[in-house]
């Protein structure tokens, strides 16, 4: 299946963290809930073949596109206009560092801060990954976020309705569930009527408590700048990553030779 056919990938908001951040907590205000989930190119045909996680992006207030294959796409569709493939060769150096590369290992910290920053008051609770992670990210969240930390479970533990405690009054109430894709977005989907209820702001952040935890590491700097972690990630660590590297590729050829 060709990924353009794809119409969700078309709700992917490009733009700058600040941006994003501003939009996110206005939600937040306006509905007392919100739920964001990033994407990725590599997980179209679970889209496809798995209806539960494609309504969970479908009923998403925001949808963070996370991978190189989702900025190079939209550095063509704004370079093109009219141009032919090689100019987008010849210019994607210059285009490639004015698109935000969004992803939850720094989105995330970074909207911490800027709620920080904004005096908002707010909690944190998480789910996600083992116990011995879970401990670690409390410790993260502790350092980081002193006085926020009202829960934390880990994913392999079930969340039982009595774990789903209300918002306090004026404060902003965190969830960050990594559980990893598509589980976590079809837990969330499953349960948005309790979370809502509750007035929780969920992100679905994947591996995050891994990275924040240094319990897997990140690519040195240089490689985040040029771009290319996706390719240090799966020669690092090919198990996990090689094969959705591959197939996010592939998406990717298959995108820019069909738009």
């Amino acid at each position: 299946m060709q990924t353009k056919k794809i119409a969700i990938f078309n709700r992917a908001l490009h733009d700058s963290y600040k941006n994003i951040a501003k939009g996110i907590l206005e939600c937040y205000k306006n509905k007392k809930s919100a739920i964001v989930h990033f994407i990725y190119y590599a997980n179209s045909d679970k889209i496809e073949s798995n209806p539960e996680y494609k309504k969970s992006l479908e009923n998403a207030d925001f949808l963070l596109p996370d991978g190189i294959a989702f900025q190079l796409i939209f550095a063509r569709k704004i370079m093109m206009k009219g141009k032919n493939f090689w100019y987008f060769l010849k210019n994607i150096r210059k285009t490639l560092p004015k698109i935000p590369s969004t992803n939850g290992t720094d989105f995330v910290p970074y909207f911490l801060n800027f709620l920080v920053k904004k005096n908002q008051k707010f909690d944190i609770s998480l789910y996600g990954s083992p116990q011995e992670v879970t401990e670690k990210m409390k410790d993260w969240v502790n350092q980081t976020c002193p006085d926020t930390l009202i829960f934390a479970k880990n994913g392999f533990e079930e969340w039982k309705e009595k774990d789903f405690v209300p918002a306090k009054k004026d404060k902003i109430h965190i969830l960050l569930v990594g559980r990893g894709t598509p589980l976590q977005e079809t837990w969330i989907e499953k349960n948005r009527e309790l979370l809502e209820k509750n007035n929780y702001l969920i992100i679905s952040v994947g591996g995050l408590f891994e990275f924040l935890t240094n319990t897997e590491k990140r690519a040195p700097k240089w490689v985040q700048k040029i771009r290319c972690e996706w390719l240090w990630r799966a020669l690092r660590y090919p198990k996990k990553n090689f094969k959705k590297t591959l197939k996010s590729l592939k998406v990717f050829v298959d995108v820019i030779l069909n738009q």
